[in-house]
């Protein structure tokens, strides 16, 4: 693992030829490669890919965050992160996990606002919809909506009537969750975040959203 993490790749190539687990995980499910990913060490995660390394891995603690194998390769400190990921997903990183895996790179990026990434993945085929529209429903509301966000996700084809927003007990399409917020937040006329959710309505309904339930 520590050869890894500091991209120590001929002790990688020893351990690896001495039989080392490659797959093996510590204490809170990390992987070789998952640290290998986090750190950008290329040289590193190739020889434990062709060793037979799991690129859709996943850990993290227990009731807190979990992170897979390419939502870890996409830290932003690394300078070299897309050929981490192109090498991921070359290698059979799924960049739309089935429902009950880890997050999904593209949500990931888009709770972390990273537009860069965003865009990236979007442009290697990460679905715009997956999991029902929850990569615009995160989006919407985030704490402070991002508006560009959801200007590119609607760019790419993301359906607006997909996601459903379960409110008091009721589902609601995105658009009528959105303008019920908005009406009760009317009261507090410095709600910088009404602002702009005014302005996601109208891209949203510009997009064909519809305010039935």
């Amino acid at each position: 693992m520590r050869a890894s993490v500091t991209g120590r790749i001929q002790t990688v190539r020893t351990l690896l030829k001495r039989g080392a687990a490659v797959n093996k995980k510590d204490a809170i499910g990390m992987t070789a490669l998952m640290l290998a990913a986090e750190a950008g060490h290329v040289e590193v995660i190739r020889a434990l890919l062709a060793a037979g390394a799991d690129p859709n891995a996943s850990g993290g603690i227990a009731h807190g965050p979990i992170f897979s194998v390419m939502t870890m390769a996409m830290n932003s400190g690394n300078k070299n992160r897309m050929e981490v990921i192109d090498t991921l997903i070359a290698a059979g990183a799924k960049l739309n996990p089935v429902r009950e895996s880890p997050i999904a790179p593209l949500v990931y990026a888009i709770q972390g606002c990273d537009m860069v990434m965003i865009v990236a993945l979007l442009e290697r085929g990460a679905d715009v919809n997956w999991n029902r529209g929850e990569p615009l429903v995160e989006a919407v509301t985030k704490v402070y909506s991002e508006v560009e966000i959801v200007k590119v996700l609607l760019g790419a084809g993301a359906d607006p009537n997909l996601p459903r927003i379960n409110v008091g007990g009721d589902e609601m399409t995105l658009l009528s969750s959105l303008e019920q917020e908005v009406k009760l937040s009317r009261d507090d006329p410095g709600n910088k975040r009404d602002d702009y959710q005014q302005e996601i309505i109208r891209l949203l309904k510009k997009a064909g959203a519809k305010t039935l339930k």
